[in-house]
């Protein structure tokens, strides 16, 4: 394996000290054009390629900024990272990512591996880390918390979905739809799982309908349990989870939507190759994303930054997995 072309390597070459190769690679005015021009030759030549990390360091001005993010299986966590992604582009920011794969002691130590790192802002997208390291790392760097709700409001930067308002949206569909044995199934016991079951409760109880919560951790099991009791819709806690229950009703021959009308959440990639197509709860991902990043760059930037949390408002994208009854 050829060895990495260093300054040093560009100096001996060039017949020059490693300090003048360093201020001509960055047109600093005290070294003479031709020198200037004779050192860019010889890196070109060598094929020396700037350590953009190590100049950065000693600048303080690294461009990079750190994302922690939870489970990339996921796809809600990838549609995030993708906006995260987009926006770093259009800024000029460049993302280091950290796969903590749903493993705690992963995801406590990536932090402070970031700050390690000399990132500018850290972007946490995981509930395996505790708020006191996020608000320890807030005193380091601008940090921006997505999809977690806190009791941090006014002090770390913090962007959600309004998740109660999208529980009652679902169940508002299937109720309009003339369902009125309606569940919530989730493997969650995350705070935007409760805001969502809560939602899907007062949207019930409005109603006068009574609510009839599962555990999908079981999907084959699930299935079976909701249809012996009479339900005719499932609001999932998640899109995973949706088609976890659509895929174990497929292997026991249900009819789907004919026998069980499914509502997803997150609105991902998974819902247009679901059978049928999967109506699911959409909450902008990659929106989420762009703001973090935003507000990373304007803090970064010295700019008065509003720490209030932002809600987004969830939308229903109807495909072919309800019907009306």
């Amino acid at each position: 394996m050829n060895q990495r072309v260093t300054i040093i390597d560009v100096a001996k070459a060039a017949g020059v000290s490693k300090s003048t190769v360093s201020a001509a690679l960055t047109n600093n005015p005290t070294v003479n054009t031709k020198t200037r021009d004779k050192v860019l030759a010889v890196a070109a030549e060598l094929g020396y390629r700037p350590n953009r990390m190590a100049r950065s360091l000693v600048r303080k001005n690294s461009g990079v900024i750190g994302i922690v993010v939870r489970n990339l299986r996921n796809p809600y966590y990838v549609d995030v990272v993708g906006g995260i992604e987009d926006a770093c582009e259009s800024l000029g920011l460049m993302p280091i990512i950290s796969h903590s794969r749903d493993k705690v002691e992963v995801a406590s130590s990536a932090i402070d591996q970031l700050l390690e790192l000399q990132v500018q802002g850290i972007i946490v997208i995981s509930s395996r880390i505790s708020m006191q390291t996020v608000r320890s790392a807030a005193q380091a760097v601008p940090v921006a918390v997505i999809g977690r709700f806190s009791d941090d409001d006014g002090e770390i930067f913090n962007i959600v979905g309004d998740d109660f308002a999208g529980g009652s949206i679902g169940i508002a569909h299937l109720a309009d739809l003339g369902h009125k044995r309606i569940a919530y199934a989730s493997t969650s016991v995350r705070l935007a799982s409760t805001y969502r079951q809560s939602g899907y409760e007062q949207e019930l109880n409005n109603r006068g309908l009574q609510p009839f919560i599962v555990n999908a951790d079981n999907p084959k099991e699930t299935i079976t349990a909701l249809l012996e009791h009479g339900v005719t819709g499932v609001v999932a806690h998640n899109d995973v989870t949706a088609v976890a229950l659509m895929n174990a009703a497929h292997e026991q021959g249900i009819e789907l939507p004919e026998a069980l009308s499914i509502v997803g959440y997150d609105d991902t990639s998974l819902c247009d190759s679901a059978r049928p197509t999967l109506t699911s709860i959409n909450q902008p991902q990659k929106e989420m994303g762009r703001l973090a990043v935003e507000h990373l760059w304007s803090a970064i930037h010295g700019e008065n930054v509003d720490l209030s949390r932002i809600e987004l408002a969830p939308s229903l994208h109807l495909r072919k997995s309800t019907i009306a009854i």
